[in-house]
């Protein structure tokens, strides 16, 4: 499966992206596929994107490694092993887009953050 991860600045705001990716696959605006997630910084403080990249992605192995084929016993790999993780990712595609942030240049999409603005572009449902 293929994922597109999305960063959020606070929880509250992962929740928010949550509500308006569903909306969008249920009206069809996004495909069901690729799998869409969304992790946010941790409570208390923001990391960075480089910091919010490796906790995303921990995250993402996290949640889904169990949808992976389990190891067989003669490889040594054990769950969250570096095997596991390198196995876990090199059979993916990811793309992951840090969309966390206050939108101070465009502050009429903070409550829903810059990332769902509309753009000028046909949309893919009028295709």
């Amino acid at each position: 499966m293929d994922y597109v991860v999305l960063t959020a600045a606070t929880p509250e705001q992962a929740s928010n992206y949550r509500a308006l990716i569903a909306a969008r696959v249920s009206a069809g605006l996004y495909p069901r596929a690729p799998a869409f997630r969304v992790y946010c910084d941790p409570v208390g403080g923001r990391v960075g994107s480089g910091g919010g990249t490796l906790l995303a992605l921990h995250a993402l192995f996290r949640d889904e490694a169990h949808a992976q084929p389990e190891p067989s016993a003669n490889d040594g790999a054990e769950h969250d092993s570096p095997m596991a993780i390198r196995r876990f990712f090199a059979s993916q595609r990811v793309l992951l887009i840090h969309a966390g942030g206050e939108s101070r240049r465009l502050p009429c999409y903070v409550p829903e953050g810059k990332l769902f603005a509309p753009l000028a572009i046909s949309s893919a449902s009028t295709f």
